[in-house]
């Protein structure tokens, strides 16, 4: 699942909408933000280390954490688990991407094409992607 925008404003909304407001877990998610131009993905950026929760434990932590202490097995609910609010600071990322280039997706669009270059090191990030992913505006799932 993604969100599709062409917005940096619109992007920040659905973020804090789905971190800030009502989520709860989130120490199995993966959060990355892919930057197209003209249907091509061209940067990805990882945000797990940018969202941040307070554990039951009491020390707050980010989804890049908490996936380390899970994947070593260490994983305690009581300690881990997060509190089910999340904080997150995008501007750092936002202030780094290059200006998007028109044509811009634009909300109600569907069937945009997202394709990957096959030489790039895009891949390096820990979420699957296909070398062609179908995508709408807004909210959408990958193929």
């Amino acid at each position: 699942m993604g969100y599709l925008a062409s917005d940096p404003a619109e992007l920040r909304a659905a973020l804090a909408d789905q971190y800030e407001n009502h989520r709860n877990g989130g120490f199995g998610e993966q959060v990355c933000l892919w930057v197209a131009q003209h249907g091509t993905l061209t940067h990805a950026y990882d945000l797990n280390p940018l969202i941040r929760t307070p554990c039951l434990d009491g020390v707050v932590r980010s989804l890049t954490e908490i996936r380390k202490i899970a994947a070593a097995e260490l994983f305690e609910y009581d300690k881990h688990h997060t509190s089910g609010t999340f904080t997150f600071d995008l501007d750092a990322v936002l202030a780094a991407l290059p200006p998007l280039l028109a044509p811009l997706a634009q909300p109600g669009e569907e069937d945009l094409i997202l394709s990957v270059p096959e030489e790039t090191d895009l891949y390096a990030l820990p979420i699957f992607i296909r070398d062609q992913e179908w995508l709408s505006y807004g909210w959408t799932d990958f193929s």
